[in-house]
């Protein structure tokens, strides 16, 4: 037999063969199948932001096996019918313009290439558009820190809203008139989450004019912001004094005593009550209004342990005996001239300290800017008048000022502000009613709110180093009403801190 004998040609072309087959056997042969991403789990519906019509509300979710992306559904029933879809890379997607009032579910699935996991289950939330929070006010302040180191602290209250989850108040300083710099279109506006219908805000600039809106935070989404609240910030000559500061509780009341103005309100039927009211308030001093000759006589008899250190028109001022003592007073010195009127007194603690000289004052009615500029004159003559005679006393003014922060010219304030005497109501340390209301009734039991800034028309002004500790409304009510009014006009009370020397 013949032996063949292969060249190395040969058995380089027979290996080459011999790879090619193998390697055509390898692709030939059918593929193992990539598996399906995971399913999705953990997906949650965030609380629906809402503006005007519509929605927006984000969607997140845990990662997925094998997932390299996600498909996100959402349509208007959990038989997602007609959904609509959007692809995203991350794990959580915003879903916008979803339509207020309605039901919207939403579902989740891995993606990878061009495979596609199952459907997370249906998670459906309403989106209803929750009512609008109640405007929100001050319960308390304070000063920490002194120079320009100072900063005020203000605790904030509001209503709670029906099934609000947590709520947002948006506050900045804002430049007067305040109404015309909306808080919205504030660009230093800034946001405060809380979980209850209570905020402390630390750190504010004192002396400065904030104002605040809330919106709750419900399973519906966000309510729209309330109406707006302003509050002057407490500066740090109103601080809490050292050591031990004199304290002088004040009341001012308008009475309404006028068989003119109130005849269809006889004060003979109310002047027992009306004094009842001023004992149970328990002052040091009580400044009254529209009490003329007569009706101040008859209150006079009834108020046991008060002494009436003056008289002027249809103003007095009664002292609690026990507590202060009569230095001397407008019934033998002479009194400032204001329409309808004032009186002052110059008393001094039952114990030793410090005189303090207090007007209970009235000063012009009328709506107009006229009548505001007249009322501006007659505060800035009263401040001229008492301090040319009493430079160092501390001084306080009590009365019915017939303006508030909310007029276009308060002209009071900005008289006696220049002559370092600050409203009780912007720079008090606590609130012990619901600052919002009204101190004038007009006789009507349903109580009138004024939210911007509380339109206190019965104020009390004190001189530079005095800390209002308390301020206060003091009118019953029941179920929301009043229910034993006594004058067109409520009690004001405050709870001064006088620096001793």
């Amino acid at each position: 037999m013949t032996r063949t004998t292969r060249t190395p040609l040969a058995l380089l072309l027979v290996a080459v063969l011999a790879l090619a087959g193998a390697l055509a056997a390898v692709t030939t042969a059918p593929a193992e199948a990539a598996p399906k991403p995971g399913p999705v789990a953990g997906v949650t519906v965030g609380d629906a932001r809402i503006a005007g019509s519509k929605a927006s509300v984000r969607i997140a979710w845990r990662k997925a096996p094998r997932a390299r992306g996600y498909q996100v559904l959402w349509a208007r029933s959990a038989k997602m019918k007609k959904a609509r879809t959007a692809s995203v890379r991350k794990r959580s997607y915003t879903v916008r313009n979803l339509a207020v009032g309605q039901t919207w579910c939403f579902q989740v699935r891995a993606v990878a290439g061009k495979k596609k996991g199952k459907r997370s289950a249906p998670v459906c939330r309403r989106i209803a558009k929750p009512g609008q929070s109640a405007s929100p006010w001050i319960a308390a302040a304070s000063v920490t820190g002194t120079g320009t180191a100072a900063r005020t602290q203000l605790t904030v209250r509001w209503r709670a809203t029906a099934g609000a989850r947590s709520y947002e108040l948006d506050y900045a300083i804002t430049p007067e008139p305040v109404v015309n710099y909306p808080l919205w279109e504030n660009k230093a506006r800034q946001t405060k989450k809380v979980t209850g219908p209570t905020a402390v805000l630390p750190g504010l600039t004192p002396g400065k004019i904030y104002c605040f809106q809330v919106r709750a935070i419900t399973a519906g989404g966000a309510g729209d912001r309330s109406p707006t609240h302003c509050k002057y910030t407490m500066t740090a000559d109103r601080r809490l004094p050292a050591g031990s500061p004199q304290a002088l509780d004040v009341a001012t009341w308008n009475i309404c005593a006028s068989p003119v103005a109130c005849r269809t309100h006889p004060f003979n039927k109310r002047v027992d009550a009306i004094a009842a009211r001023i004992k149970a308030a328990n002052v040091d001093v009580a400044a009254i209004q529209e009490v003329p000759p007569g009706p101040v006589d008859d209150l006079t008899r009834r108020l046991s342990g008060f002494d009436r250190a003056c008289t002027s028109g249809a103003e007095a001022v009664f002292v609690r005996t026990y507590r202060y003592r009569l230095l001397s007073s407008s019934d033998t010195v002479g009194t400032p001239h204001t329409n309808p009127g004032a009186c002052w007194a110059r008393i001094e603690p039952a114990n030793g300290g410090d005189p303090v000289v207090v007007v209970s004052l009235h000063l012009k009615p009328g709506p107009t800017a006229a009548d505001d500029r007249i009322r501006r004159t007659q505060a800035a003559d009263v401040l001229a008048w008492v301090r040319d005679r009493f430079p160092r006393d501390h001084l306080v003014l009590a009365g019915d000022t017939n303006s508030n922060r909310g007029h276009d010219l308060d002209g009071p304030r900005l008289a006696w502000q220049s002559g370092s005497l600050m409203d009780a109501y912007d720079i008090a340390g606590a609130f012990r009613s619901y600052p919002v209301q009204n101190s004038m009734n007009n006789w009507e039991t349903t109580p009138k709110e004024s939210t911007r800034w509380g339109a206190h028309i019965d104020r009390v002004f004190s001189s530079a180093g005095i800390h209002v500790a308390s301020w206060e409304i003091i009118e019953p009510q029941s179920g929301g009403r009043y229910t034993q009014l006594l004058s067109d006009h409520s009690l004001v009370r405050t709870g001064l801190l006088i620096p001793t020397s």
